[in-house]
């Protein structure tokens, strides 16, 4: 008679693993004492061997090919002999999750500036994510803490309002899936800067004549302006050649 494999376990990914490679995705275990060799199986339909079991002689390491982004596969592996298997974990079927496809932020550009109080965030699409969290925050430490909160949506954008003036902010957007998240721009947060508040010129007031040859021009504060530029000028265009400080 011939005695069964010895028990064994897998090793990697461990069960309920998150964030897994789609491609080239090592599984691992431990070796069976008395195995010829061993076959391996996974799913994305459940835990069971659609189809056939793939032998990979005595090697105890195996690499996939493409997988599904953001999807959740099931693996089992079990050691051969002459008259039967041995299946690993006590023929309990592991589970990891694949992390959905990379992606980037869109708008605002990072490093943007001059941008509205109110105004859209967008990103573009990643493959297997099931929705998106967003936040923007004004603490620069690549997490989301402070003013800012994860908020979820289910589109590649959103309108952000009620931003301070002269402000400049960090932005990151996630990917959820059902394992968990990928990052956008492999973790990159973003920042922009909002204007600074509108204001209006007080003096000398618009078409005014007769003034002096040597006079004082005058404005409203801007809230949270840090300096000012002024220009006058004889040509009526709209344009300045040297702004000054």
């Amino acid at each position: 008679f011939h005695t069964a494999p010895g028990a064994f376990t897998k090793t990697n990914p461990v069960n309920l693993a998150t964030g897994q490679l789609t491609s080239g995705l090592q599984l691992q275990w431990d070796a069976s004492s008395g195995a010829t060799s061993y076959e391996f199986c996974y799913s994305s339909s459940g835990a069971s061997c659609p189809g056939s079991w793939t032998p990979v002689g005595g090697n105890t390491t195996v690499s996939l090919g493409s997988l599904t982004p953001g999807a959740i596969y099931y693996w089992q592996v079990r050691a051969v002999y002459t008259s039967g298997y041995t299946y690993a974990n006590n023929s309990t079927w592991w589970s990891f999750y694949t992390a959905p496809a990379a992606f980037s932020k869109t708008s605002p550009t990072n490093g943007a500036s001059g941008q509205a109080t109110s105004f859209n965030l967008t990103w573009g699409a990643s493959t297997g994510a099931t929705s998106y969290e967003y936040c923007y925050d004004t603490i620069n430490d690549t997490t989301c803490n402070g003013t800012g909160t994860w908020t979820s949506t289910p589109s590649n954008g959103v309108s952000i309002t009620g931003l301070t003036f002269g402000s400049t902010y960090y932005w990151q957007v996630r990917a959820v899936y059902q394992g968990g998240y990928t990052d956008a721009n492999s973790g990159s947060w973003w920042t922009f800067s909002t204007v600074p508040g509108s204001f209006n010129k007080t003096s000398p007031t618009n078409l005014i004549n007769a003034q002096p040859t040597s006079l004082t021009l005058q404005w409203e504060t801007s809230l949270n302006a840090t300096s000012y530029e002024y220009c006058f000028d004889t040509s009526d265009d709209d344009n300045c050649s040297g702004w000054t400080s």
